[in-house]
């Protein structure tokens, strides 16, 4: 998730997240700092963090990173 010039949303190993630091122009984001979407159910995706976490809502409202499998909390819509 690209944030300004180069600069990408990035996953910490705790399940939170940071903005990483700038890039050079044409290099690509590091592999914390990628998220793949999944399909996950009728009109739902599935976001995946480059730990292998899937992002969810904590019960006060916090997006972290720290499921292994997609539940209700970690289903987003468009």
């Amino acid at each position: 998730i690209e944030f300004g010039n180069y600069s990408y949303i990035s996953a910490l190993d705790n399940g939170l997240f940071t903005l990483g630091a700038p890039h050079n122009e044409g290099e690509g984001p590091s592999p914390e700092e990628i998220f793949t979407a999944f399909p996950a159910g009728e009109n739902k995706f599935a976001l995946k963090s480059g730990y292998g976490k899937y992002l969810g809502i904590s019960k006060d409202g916090i997006v972290t990173g720290r499921s292994d499998a997609v539940g209700p909390m970690e289903q987003w819509e468009p």
